[in-house]
């Protein structure tokens, strides 16, 4: 590529990245081919999105997976494939995984102080 952000630093395949792609794009498919109606959709959005007044253990972990749609995706996942195939490189596959997930408790954090209810 022609930024140099892009030059490999390591031999290794960004496999975590790759799959983190994937498990986003597939999340959303089935989303969107389940929801029945909108009503189904805001449900599904409820139960694995995070809800400040309405908490759910597993939303810690399964609203990192949620998008507002295919434009939030997308732009996601560019994001993703642009910066995290070299973080991954850089930092290995376990502890880019673990970076990911702390990022997302962080994001989580930050979005529960601007929005506490």
């Amino acid at each position: 590529m022609i930024l140099p952000i892009d030059r490999k630093i390591n031999d290794r395949t960004p496999y975590i990245t790759y799959a983190l792609i994937a498990i986003n794009s597939i999340i959303l498919l089935l989303i969107s081919f389940a929801a029945k109606n909108e009503d189904h959709l805001i449900s599904l959005y409820k139960t694995y999105g995070y809800v400040p007044d309405q908490f759910q253990a597993h939303s810690i972990l399964t609203h990192m997976f949620m998008h507002g749609g295919g434009f939030h995706l997308v732009a996601n996942m560019v994001f993703l494939g642009f910066f995290g195939l070299n973080v991954e490189r850089r930092l290995g596959p376990l502890v880019y995984l673990i970076f990911y997930l702390l990022s997302g408790l962080t994001s989580l954090g930050l979005f529960l102080l601007m929005n506490p209810s």
